[in-house]
């Protein structure tokens, strides 16, 4: 069984589509065409990630047209939508630029900022706002960064280190009292 701790999320499904048992499945990721040939993805179901084979997918934009494999009536896909689907970590692509990275890997990373120096351990990503946002850890208290390319100018990966530029009084604004 897949944990949620070794899974990234890849969207929602949206609706129904059509009368032959298909889902419009909405993909929150960068390149959508790069799932065009998946053979199975894991939907969240009350909490749990359950597996389900795909019969056949179609991509156009950001939505894929889904048919799961032995789901042929409308009770039985009727409950899937609004549920969330996800992959294995495995699955991620590899990221070709040393530059870049997946927000799951920064969990845990120390964040130093150019002018303040250290500022803490990064708590999580919350990737559901319009805008990423880092939630750091700093004494705990939590300071959040805007997770935007101006604010992020390095990634070490093997000592574990964002290194950051935080605008003027971003970090006293949350560890004032």
């Amino acid at each position: 069984m897949l944990d949620h701790r070794d899974a990234y999320y890849l969207g929602y499904i949206k609706r129904i589509h059509g009368l032959k048992g298909e889902l419009e499945v909405v993909l929150d990721t960068d390149n959508p065409q790069a799932y065009k040939k998946k053979e199975s993805v894991w939907i969240e179901i009350h909490h749990q990630l359950v597996p389900f084979s795909i019969e056949h997918i179609s991509i156009k934009g950001h939505s894929a047209i889904v048919k799961f494999k032995n789901i042929d009536i409308r009770d039985q896909f009727e409950p899937l939508v609004g549920c969330s689907v996800w992959l294995p970590l495995t699955d991620l692509p590899p990221i070709s630029n040393p530059h870049k990275f997946y927000f799951h890997e920064l969990k845990g990373l120390t964040a130093i900022d150019k002018h303040k120096g250290e500022i803490g351990v990064i708590k999580e990503v919350m990737d559901h706002l319009k805008q990423p946002v880092l939630v750091i850890l700093h004494d705990n208290k939590e300071i959040m960064l805007p997770l935007i390319d101006e604010f992020v100018t390095k990634i070490d990966r093997e000592n574990r280190k964002l290194y950051v530029v935080c605008p003027p009084g971003l970090i006293e604004l949350y560890l004032e009292e």
